[in-house]
């Protein structure tokens, strides 16, 4: 998780280790239920990456 941006990480422990859903998350942030979706989307990609690579290596 450390290679996350800060709110890549944000989201991913609001959503997934606090159970919030996308659209408290997108209120309590103030940003667009859409740029939520979004965040997570790059984040869940980015940490298939490297764990994908990691195992490989």
């Amino acid at each position: 998780m450390n290679r996350l941006t800060a709110k890549q990480k944000n989201i991913i422990m609001l959503y997934f280790f606090e159970r919030k859903t996308l659209v408290e998350i997108s209120k309590e942030l103030g940003v667009g239920y859409q740029s939520v979706v979004k965040l997570k989307d790059r984040a869940l990609d980015r940490l298939r990456f490297l764990i994908k690579n990691d195992i490989i290596m």
